[in-house]
């Protein structure tokens, strides 16, 4: 028997805190996706504007697509975050 189980007021407070914890990771995760977007731009050496937006535009939609569907692992994201920041270390050298 859980804590919710025996206290039928705490369940919407379990879903607001799992609602403000998914939405911090999402956060999280968009602002590294604009750290990296950024020194794309600032250090790419080919097409760094164009490597920078589109790889923030896609990242931003790999975070929409991760909460909406619910992910727990984020791994859509966390992919996609890997293989910008790759790009982006190859077009910096």
């Amino acid at each position: 028997m859980t804590m919710a189980d025996r206290h039928p007021d705490l369940e919407p407070h379990v879903d607001t805190w799992r609602g403000f914890i998914r939405g911090s990771l999402a956060t999280v995760l968009a602002c590294v996706y604009v750290l990296v977007g950024l020194v794309s731009i600032g250090f790419g050496s080919t097409l760094p504007l164009f490597i920078g937006f589109v790889g923030m535009i896609v990242g931003f939609i790999a975070i929409a697509i991760d909460l909406r569907t619910g992910s727990r692992s984020w791994g859509l994201s966390l992919g996609i975050l890997a293989v910008f920041a790759l790009i982006t270390v190859i077009n910096i050298y």
